[in-house]
């Protein structure tokens, strides 16, 4: 069988122009060690694992990743002690970048609940400068919290009840977490008395608070920073009123 000569010299020529583009594509995909050299890398953190909203992060939940400079969102976080202890605002997939937006790292960003410890809760109570301590007492101070009742009680051989009022220490090493409520700031150098204070209790503190700020009246007596004794008392008042001598 005689073979066409012209059909014979297509087939090489594409054959050779199929060999030459198929070289040229294979080394498009070889990466210069030069270029390889020349990316700059930056440190990230990103997520080990997927993390919910409203959970505190671990150190288990993070790690440091190399990406590409040019890869590097502007809000990432670069420093693991940042974000290890804080709080996330939305869910964070795994792998991801943690973004400063995504999580609350400083108690400015997000409201007082993301910084409210588990187990425990945050309560005002009414304050004026007397009760107050002057307007010293501030945040991050701690403070025990006196409470005064009038009971009525039966006096031997009279018909009618006496009233007595007697004085309990009833909270002692309160966290006060908040001073004032929530609102704009005022002028420059000027300071204003705050009429509550925010403390931080557990439920079985919260309700003896609620109790006594409805039946009794408060005293708060401040702390200092170093003070953490919880000392033993009972009460005081008009029918133990002699031990002040001794007290």
């Amino acid at each position: 069988m005689k073979v066409n000569k012209k059909v014979l010299l297509i087939g090489v020529l594409l054959g050779i122009i199929t060999i030459f583009f198929l070289n040229r594509y294979i080394q498009s995909l070889r990466v210069d060690p030069q270029e390889v050299a020349a990316t700059s890398y930056s440190d990230v953190v990103t997520a080990t694992t997927a993390i919910p909203e409203h959970v505190r992060i671990t150190a288990e939940m993070v790690q440091m990743s190399s990406v590409p400079s040019e890869g590097v969102h502007p809000d990432a976080v670069t420093d693991l002690e940042q974000v290890v202890g804080a709080i996330t605002r939305t869910e964070i997939i795994s792998g991801e970048q943690i973004l400063s937006g995504r999580v609350a790292m400083e108690e400015g960003d997000v409201g007082l609940s993301y910084w409210i410890p588990e187990n425990m809760r945050a309560m005002t109570i009414p304050v004026n400068e007397i009760i107050g301590v002057a307007n010293y007492v501030q945040k991050g101070d701690r403070v025990d919290i006196l409470a005064t009742y009038e009971f009525e009680v039966e006096v031997e051989g009279e018909e009618e009840e006496e009233n007595v009022q007697m004085t309990y220490t009833q909270l002692q090493n309160i966290e006060v977490v908040a001073v004032g409520g929530r609102s704009a700031p005022t002028e420059e150098n000027t300071v204003q008395q705050p009429n509550s204070l925010t403390i931080l209790v557990n439920p079985e503190q919260a309700e003896v608070v609620a109790w006594a700020t409805l039946n009794g009246s408060f005293h708060l007596t401040l702390r200092n920073p170093v003070d953490n004794q919880i000392n033993e008392l009972d009460h005081y008042g008009s029918d133990n009123f002699e031990t002040f001598r001794v007290r």
